[in-house]
């Protein structure tokens, strides 16, 4: 049986889309990955948080960067939260989500908990635009 090199679910008490990525990608596990979470409502994959582990935080490959470049802009997330991304990971996403004009929507910490509490607040913010 094939090593799992991530996890997908819907939280349902925090109304977030969470993943585990255990390994990092090649361009077929990419594509399963995408896959999988587009399996989701798109109200489901508005809040989303994923924690990258050790073995994930190897720099992907030119094409698998270019596939997660293109394959993101087919979600339909209004915020993103990367729990455990090392510097040079975060660098590639910077990269990657400034291209696509979402930096702002994204948010970079060490805890599930800080991940959480970032994404709770922006939720209340959208409310509060959304009753103007």
């Amino acid at each position: 049986m094939a090593k799992e090199k991530f996890k997908v679910w819907y939280d349902e008490k925090e109304g977030v889309l969470q993943t585990e990525i255990y390994e990092t990608f090649d361009v077929e596990t990419l594509n399963q990955y995408f896959t999988e979470v587009s399996k989701y409502t798109p109200e489901q994959q508005s809040y989303f948080i994923g924690w990258m582990y050790d073995d994930a935080q190897k720099m992907p490959d030119k094409e698998a960067r270019r596939i997660a470049k293109e394959k993101i802009k087919d979600l339909h997330f209004k915020k993103v939260v990367a729990i455990g991304a090392k510097p040079v990971i975060r660098m590639v996403y910077t990269i990657v989500i400034t291209a696509i004009g979402r930096k702002k929507d994204f948010f970079f910490c060490d805890t599930v908990e800080e991940g959480l509490t970032w994404l709770r607040e922006q939720k209340n913010l959208a409310k509060k635009a959304a009753s103007l």
